[in-house]
């Protein structure tokens, strides 16, 4: 956070869009695979 702050605006939104994505995918990805896992569980 006090990195971004010493970084042009543009940077630091740009950042925080990366960051805000990353999660996302990290959470859709963690999801799919929970979900891949019951799959699994439910036909055996």
């Amino acid at each position: 956070m006090l990195l971004w702050t010493a970084l042009p605006y543009q940077q630091n939104v740009l950042g925080k869009r990366q960051l805000k994505a990353l999660y996302f995918h990290i959470k859709s990805k963690a999801f799919k695979t929970k979900h891949l896992e019951h799959i699994t569980l439910v036909k055996v």
